[in-house]
């Protein structure tokens, strides 16, 4: 194989291992989850979402707080809860996480299709379409 093909092959198996949810990220993820858990900080979605158009995984946090006290506070909170979890920074970067507002589109979507009360549910969602909005793959902690 030469040049650009061997180009092409390479970044396609970079792109399908890039693109893997490990256990590891999961079980980070759950850590995270009950860091936050919390009175102050209430958490309505927990999730790991594929972005196919950047091949990566993020870790979306939903919650009521971040409309009363911002998106800085709130990413604060979630740091610390990173930085409280053992070997955590090899699983979340900078632009690996977001916060969002419990009213965001894809968190309403995601709790009208699949409601999953105040405990950890740990859903695969792959391959849906939602509201209009198509969802490649998803893991959903919880989505109420």
């Amino acid at each position: 194989m030469h040049g650009a093909a061997k180009w092409a092959t390479l970044l396609a198996e970079g792109a399908m291992v890039g693109a893997g949810l490990t256990e590891n990220m999961i079980a980070k993820g759950e850590a995270v989850l009950r860091c936050l858990d919390r009175p102050d900080f209430r958490v309505t979605a927990a999730l790991w979402l594929y972005k196919p158009e950047r091949a990566r995984w993020h870790f979306v946090i939903a919650s009521p707080g971040v409309r009363r006290q911002g998106t800085r506070w709130a990413y604060g909170k979630i740091g610390a809860a990173i930085r409280s979890i053992e070997s955590s920074r090899d699983v979340f970067t900078f632009d690996n996480v977001t916060v969002t507002l419990n009213t965001d589109p894809l968190i309403v979507s995601l709790r009208k299709a699949l409601a999953t009360g105040p405990r950890k549910a740990g859903v695969r969602f792959t391959q849906h379409l939602v509201n209009g909005q198509f969802i490649d793959d998803a893991y959903i902690y919880r989505a109420r």
